[in-house]
């Protein structure tokens, strides 16, 4: 029975074979008691296939070929791992892209938006002006000037208002 496997399928396929072997061994039985009118007289309860005896090169050629199916699928494991990890960058990669163009739109909208208030906040009160420029000033008045006029204070006028009484 063993006769019809390859010895590499009688290893790789062994409960196949125990079986095909325990069905031929039973068929055989049944028939040969039948015969002799002594059917069911013999049960198989189980059958044991304990030893296989090949040669020490065969042997080595099964090893071999565990091993490099072995070290295949190692192989395969460890390229879908880097695939997988690599798609994993590169969609991490692309969220935050995708993050900071959304901050971005909100910055810009947020900027505009300010721009936009402060233009609407200039033209009722063009007072504002003045006094951001009063905010920034260092409090160092330039020691050249010309035209005339001296940036953010009008000093003719403080000195007047300090000359007149207060009444």
């Amino acid at each position: 029975m063993t006769a019809k496997f390859t010895a590499e399928e009688l290893v790789t396929k062994r409960e196949f074979v125990k079986q095909q072997i325990q069905e031929a061994l039973t068929n055989f039985l049944n028939n040969t008691l039948r015969e002799k009118d002594l059917l069911n007289s013999i049960n198989i309860a189980n059958l044991a296939i304990t030893d296989f005896n090949f040669s020490d090169e065969f042997n080595r050629a099964i090893e071999a070929k565990v091993k490099a199916e072995q070290m295949a699928l190692q192989a395969k494991n460890e390229k879908l791992m880097r695939v997988t990890q690599a798609e994993a960058a590169a969609e991490e990669r692309k969220l935050g892209a995708s993050a900071e163009a959304f901050s971005t739109e909100v910055q810009s909208k947020a900027r505009a938006d300010a721009i936009r208030r402060e233009a609407e906040a200039l033209q009722q009160s063009p007072e504002i002006i003045q006094l951001r420029s009063i905010e920034k000033w260092d409090g160092v008045l330039p020691r050249i000037t010309s035209g005339g006029v001296v940036p953010f204070l009008n000093l003719d006028k403080q000195l007047q208002d300090a000359a007149e009484p207060q009444r």
